[in-house]
């Protein structure tokens, strides 16, 4: 019948091939017997073998519980590490890396991510959200004595095999996730295997059709594309080699007729959204704002700064916060929705030559203030999505442009204090999974950052922290 998929089975002992009914389809099939591979695999399995398969089982049973019962207190199974900061961090991305396993030249992992209001195992892919501990790896491979072949072999298998789980026009998930991871191998070791794939990636959004978008934050829409588009060109315009300018041309081509959508759409854009990074008018600005220094647009600079306008009229200073567009929120403190957020990218623009310092010095002081008072931390996750992350990685950008230095920098030591206390995952929930923005790798890229200053922000869709 159609649909019907075939069934095959194999004797424990046997090389032969049968099929449902028990007869056999071909002798010597098999190179050697099920029962010769079960041994072999057997005698080769170590403990990180065994540490994979327990960590695999955990997330099974952690998925399944999520999805089928209400979440009122799991049970806490993540790693409790004692031991020097620098240490704690290095080791998990150690973890993170082993945890990879190689069949048949591919290179596996599996990850917990989110599937609508449920959440589901994935194959790890070119997603920033749920992936961007590759990102981590990537920077850190000298450190941690990690081969190139693993980002190659990574890459093989995610085209190879069709892993990726999003092919759409954003940049936290979609294209631009997979432009952005690319690019940063690439700056590693120039191999043309990323540029070929880079180039692809780059047809792959030229193929699109623009005219039917509607999405346009920092997350989920084109705005968060428009803004790695702009740091890859302007990267590799400072690092110009003759061999990439096809992709420089192709990138800044991209970057205007987004540029001429966002123009098109202003209105559109005013009356949708409101404040913040992930979903609102801060993610819309921000990229604006970088595609202007690649395509100085005069209109583009205007929409900036009315977007800018527009979003302080979100601002409650009683609160020293945005609301919350989603349940009208005080406090959170969060990366997406909030001042943190808002406070992040607006420090990139000022950095860029696009805003005055003296419009972010008010906020800024009071939310030193706030932290230095003391901040409710046992309602808060690690998470760098929603978490005590999210305030680690906004004061290492205030720290790098030297304001209030000491105080930040006791206010970092701080966070970092109550990041490492902190059990709870970004679902609220006490298990360590490997997501960037949710999970445990997201934790130590936030922690890294404070004691390794070239790092650059990945939130911001940065490759170098200048």
């Amino acid at each position: 019948k159609a649909g019907d998929i075939p069934m095959f089975f194999a004797d424990l002992t046997s090389l032969d091939l049968y099929d449902a009914g028990g007869n056999i389809i071909e002798r010597d099939f098999f190179a050697i017997s099920s029962e010769e591979t079960i041994k072999n695999k057997l005698e080769k399995f170590t403990e990180d073998d065994m540490d994979r398969q327990v960590s695999l089982m955990e997330r099974s049973i952690y998925v399944a519980s999520f999805n089928k019962y209400e979440r009122e207190d799991f049970p806490d199974l993540s790693v409790k590490k004692e031991g020097h900061i620098e240490d704690i961090c290095y080791q998990d991305c150690l973890s993170y890396y082993k945890s990879f396993f190689e069949e048949d030249d591919y290179l596996f992992n599996i990850n917990v991510v989110e599937n609508g209001d449920k959440l589901a195992l994935w194959p790890t892919d070119f997603s920033l959200y749920d992936s961007g501990g590759i990102l981590l790896l990537s920077f850190l491979r000298k450190e941690l004595d990690i081969p190139d072949e693993f980002f190659y072999k990574f890459t093989y298998t995610v085209n190879e095999l069709k892993t990726q789980g999003d092919m759409g026009l954003n940049a936290y998930t979609g294209l631009g996730s997979i432009l952005y991871f690319l690019y940063t191998f690439y700056k590693k070791d120039k191999s043309p295997l990323y540029r070929k794939n880079i180039r692809r990636t780059l047809e792959r959004i030229e193929e699109k059709s623009l005219e039917k978008i509607e999405n346009f934050d920092y997350f989920t829409g084109i705005g968060g594309l428009l803004a790695v588009l702009s740091t890859t060109y302007k990267d590799m315009l400072n690092n110009k080699k003759s061999e990439d300018q096809e992709i420089i041309s192709k990138t800044l081509d991209l970057i205007k007729s987004f540029q001429n959508i966002f123009l098109h759409k202003w209105q559109v854009i005013r009356k949708k959204y409101k404040a913040g990074l992930g979903h609102g008018l801060a993610g819309i600005y921000y990229s604006l704002g970088l595609s202007y220094k690649c395509n100085e647009n005069q209109e583009i600079l205007d929409m900036v700064y009315d977007l800018i306008s527009l979003e302080d009229g979100y601002y409650l200073e009683t609160y020293n916060d945005y609301e919350d567009p989603r349940n009208q929120v005080l406090g959170n403190f969060y990366l997406c929705y909030g001042i943190v957020g808002i406070l992040l990218v607006r420090l990139e623009l000022y950095r860029l030559g696009l805003v005055e310092k003296s419009t972010l010095v008010e906020k800024i002081d009071k939310l030193i203030d706030q932290v230095k008072a003391g901040l409710d931390f046992s309602s808060m996750t690690y998470s760098l999505c929603h978490g005590i992350a999210s305030l680690i990685e906004l004061f290492v950008e205030i720290e790098a442009i030297n304001y209030r230095k000491e105080e930040v920098r006791q206010i970092l030591d701080k966070l970092i204090v109550e990041e490492l206390k902190n059990s709870r995952n970004g679902y609220g929930d006490k298990i360590d999974i490997d997501s960037f923005m949710v999970g445990k790798l997201g934790k130590s890229y936030a922690i890294i950052r404070t004691f390794k200053p070239e790092l650059p922000s990945f939130t911001l869709l940065k490759f170098d922290a200048k």
